[in-house]
């Protein structure tokens, strides 16, 4: 069959483009013909641009704007650098499989996700994109969503309107969190509960389709700071000279380049950093996602948003590497019995790839 993915295919953010990379590769993998639609609104070019008047003004009022400009000529180079690196990784692995977003191309099915399509777009008032709910200008027999999330639920009667009312036009549906089912079943809408995309590939799996080469010679310990005030940072430093490693930090967002820290990597480098770290520490999502499949003791901590995670960790009997927001770090950890959780996360698997290969 012929698939178009409609998902954040181009986002400089590296669960963004893992995910996207990984659900191409499986059904490419199962036979189909699959391609990435090329939607990408001016609002989210806005978001990654080297600098933007309306990113600018969407930070809230005169003062957010000025720190905003602040930010971007304090980090102008790491910033250029960053942007580079990402959109070398989506030129060699997102842009060869594109087809343009118009009525021209019949698809057998757009498979709407994974990521968090069906959250309130910024740009847009925080407000719904519909182009993401199935009213584009897409042709296709089948309306499918795969691993949709919505991030934080906030829903206000207009919005649970809206929601009945489009997803009712899909042929199946499927969310990645637990949180979200919940809501979609109060509406009426049946869902199944799936794995992210990235998670369909075993370690074997995205060592091929991503060989990347170890990039610290020493041996350390990685802390992936995404959220703020999600670990004590203190604890963390003591935590890695207890073991005697070298703390490596990589920054979610542009800092300072200092020397083990990390800011302006590309997706490659974020799948390195993790694959070749002694123990993870992360407030993101994606980090535990690849702390899981390079069988990494970790632990992570979410300032907010931590749904995906939970639900995730539960199902796998991991709820102890889940920290609450800068609680103690015990510098005697449990080590993680990955035998028992490969399997878990292998029935898991085996179960969303079954939603995939029905479709």
């Amino acid at each position: 069959m012929e698939i178009g993915i409609l998902t954040y295919h181009r986002s400089h953010n590296y669960g963004a483009l893992l995910q996207a990379v990984a659900l191409r590769h499986i059904l490419v993998m199962m036979g189909h013909s699959v391609y990435f639609v090329n939607y990408w609104p001016e609002y989210h070019r806005q978001m990654y641009a080297q600098f933007s008047i309306s990113e600018s003004l969407r930070r809230g009022g005169k003062r957010g704007a000025v720190k905003y400009v602040v930010e971007v000529l304090r980090y102008y180079s790491g910033r250029k650098e960053r942007i580079r690196n990402f959109q070398r990784f989506i030129d060699e692995m997102i842009m060869p499989y594109c087809i343009g977003y118009d009525r021209e191309r019949q698809l057998d099915i757009v498979l709407y996700g994974s990521d968090q399509i069906w959250r309130k777009q910024v740009g847009l008032g925080n407000r719904f994109n519909p182009v993401y709910f199935g009213n584009n200008l897409l042709s296709a027999k089948k309306n499918i969503s795969y691993a949709a999330s919505m991030g934080c639920i906030d829903l206000n009667q207009p919005d649970k309107k809206f929601l009945k009312e489009k997803l009712m036009l899909f042929d199946k549906i499927s969310v990645r969190e637990d949180s979200l089912s919940a809501v979609l079943h109060q509406l009426g809408i049946a869902s199944e509960v799936v794995l992210d995309p990235t998670l369909l590939l075993n370690r074997e799996e995205w060592n091929r389709l991503l060989p990347v080469e170890r990039e610290c010679k020493e041996k350390y310990v990685l802390y992936y700071r995404l959220l703020e005030k999600s670990f004590d940072e203190e604890q963390i430093k003591r935590f890695a000279k207890c073991l005697g490693y070298t703390l490596i930090i990589l920054d979610g967002r542009i800092k300072e380049l200092k020397k083990d820290t990390f800011s302006i990597s590309g997706p490659k480098s974020f799948v390195a950093l993790i694959k070749y770290a002694e123990f993870v520490f992360t407030s993101s999502f994606h980090g535990v996602v690849f702390s899981l499949i390079y069988n990494k003791n970790f632990f992570a901590s979410f300032s907010v948003n931590s749904s995906r995670a939970k639900s995730l960790l539960n199902r796998l009997g991991l709820q102890r590497c889940l920290l609450e927001p800068c609680s103690p770090i015990d510098e005697k950890y449990l080590e993680i019995d990955y035998t028992e959780v490969n399997n878990k996360l292998e029935n898991y698997r085996e179960e969303s790839i079954k939603f995939l290969s029905e479709l």
